[in-house]
């Protein structure tokens, strides 16, 4: 009777590793999707501004070229430095992740994978202090993968 135990254990420690390594096997023949994080966290911009500079355009281009490869979501959380009345810098951060959101729909994400954009203004800074560099850091758009 034992025996008989025996073997049946060792037939079901089998099907399971067999159904174990079945289940991470794609089933279409295309890689799963990745949740890995966009190549850029966040782009900056000039002080009081909305426009894109030259290196935030590539770096949106690298994250639209990524959510043609991932079948992610983001939101676009825009950021400001502390100069400026609180409303101010919540309409400021507002137009710089809608221009993120523009420039990525216009790159081909489609607008349903950008969920609805926020802005902190400036209640959440990432760099303290008042000198030309944290300000500068501050003044963001962060990609965050949902």
């Amino acid at each position: 009777m034992r025996a008989k135990g025996t073997a049946l254990s060792a037939a079901l420690l089998c099907a399971l590793l067999i159904l174990s390594g079945c289940a991470r096997s794609p089933v279409s023949g295309r890689p799963p999707v990745k949740s890995e994080e966009p190549p850029v966290k966040m782009v900056h911009f000039e002080f009081d501004s909305a426009r894109l500079t030259k290196s935030a355009e590539v770096s949106v281009g690298r994250n639209a070229e990524w959510m043609s490869r991932n079948g992610a979501y983001l939101i676009l959380a825009g950021h400001c430095d502390h100069f400026g009345s609180k409303g101010y810098n919540v309409y400021l951060g507002d137009r710089r992740a809608r221009a993120v959101k523009a420039r990525m729909i216009a790159r081909g994400v489609p607008e349903e994978r950008i969920l609805p954009v926020v802005s902190y203004g400036k209640s959440r800074p990432i760099a303290p202090g008042s000198d030309r560099n944290s300000l500068a850091k501050n003044r963001r758009v962060e990609f965050i993968v949902r």
